[in-house]
C-alpha cells in the first residue's frame, strides 16, 4: 500500500507566525512617519516666522521713533544712552579690550542737547543677558580721590548714574574710589518724607584705572535696577567734566 505525500498545511498558528514580522514593523514605519512629518511642519513654521520677522524689521528699518519710549533703549539722539547689543559677558577690569568694535561709537557726554563740544569725557554702553555695561574714558589731569569718612563723596571725582521710573523717588549710584581698582557704588535714593538715604550698592559693580591724560571706568548693573530712564554724569571736585546723557 502506498501512503499519501506529505503536505504541508498552513493553519492559523503558522500564518500568524509568518505575518507577526510585517505586523511588528508597522508601528515602527508609522513612527517614523510621524517624526519625518513633524520635522518639516517645524522647519516649515521656523522658515514663516524668520520671514515674518525679516519683513517686520524692514518695515520699522526706518521707525526710530517708535523706540523712543525708554530712554535706556532710545537711538543716539541728543541726550539718549544708545545700548549695543554685546556678543559676549563684559570682564570689569577696567580694560578696553572686550570693547573692540564698539569704541569707535563711543559718544561724548553733553551738557546739554545743544552742547557737543565737550570731549572731556566719552561712554558706550551695551547690554548681554541681565546685565547694562558702561565704558566711560574720562580726560582729566587733576585726579581726586575720595578720602577715607567721605560719606557722600562730594569732595572727589566722581561717575553718578541717575535712575528715574514713573510713580517712583529718583534714585542715583555714585562711584567713586580712595584709589585706582575694585569698585562698588553708593546709592542714594531721594524720599519725600525720609530725605535722602544713602547705602552700598553691592549689586553696581566697577573698575577704575588710570590712564594716561585721565582715567577709564567700567561699570555693571543689573538691567532692573537701571529703571526706565536713566543717564550718566562725571563729576569732578574742581567742575564738571560733562553734564551727563541719559
Amino acid at each position: 500500500m502506498t501512503n499519501p505525500p506529505w503536505r504541508f498545511r498552513f493553519t492559523l498558528r503558522t500564518k500568524f507566525l509568518l505575518l507577526a514580522p510585517i505586523l511588528l514593523t508597522i508601528p515602527f514605519v508609522g513612527y517614523q512617519y510621524v517624526q519625518e512629518m513633524e520635522s518639516y511642519l517645524r522647519e516649515g513654521l521656523e522658515n514663516a516666522v524668520l520671514g515674518a520677522a525679516r519683513a517686520l524689521a524692514g518695515a520699522l528699518n526706518d521707525r526710530a521713533e517708535l523706540f523712543q519710549s525708554s530712554g535706556m533703549e532710545a537711538g543716539p539722539q541728543a541726550g539718549d544712552i544708545y545700548v549695543h547689543p554685546l556678543r559676549q559677558p563684559v570682564e570689569v577690569d577696567g580694560y578696553t579690550d572686550d570693547w573692540t568694535g564698539y569704541q569707535e561709537r563711543a559718544q561724548p557726554l553733553q551738557a546739554s542737547p545743544s552742547d557737543r563740544s565737550q570731549d572731556n569725557a566719552r561712554y558706550v554702553s551695551g547690554k548681554y543677558g541681565n546685565y547694562l555695561y558702561f565704558l566711560l574714558q574720562v580726560k582729566d589731569q587733576r585726579l581726586v580721590y575720595r578720602q577715607p569718612g567721605d560719606t557722600t563723596a562730594s569732595q572727589a571725582d566722581r561717575v553718578v548714574i541717575r535712575v528715574s521710573e514713573a510713580g517712583k523717588p529718583p534714585r542715583q549710584y555714585v562711584l567713586s574710589t580712595i584709589s585706582p581698582g575694585a569698585l562698588v557704588a553708593d546709592f542714594f535714593a531721594q524720599d519725600a518724607k525720609t530725605g535722602q538715604a544713602s547705602r552700598t550698592e553691592y549689586r553696581v559693580q566697577g573698575h577704575w584705572r588710570r590712564s594716561p591724560d585721565g582715567y577709564i571706568l567700567e561699570v555693571r548693573l543689573p538691567l532692573h535696577l537701571a529703571g526706565a530712564h536713566a543717564t550718566l554724569a562725571v563729576l569732578e571736585v574742581d567742575g564738571p567734566c560733562a553734564g551727563g546723557a541719559g
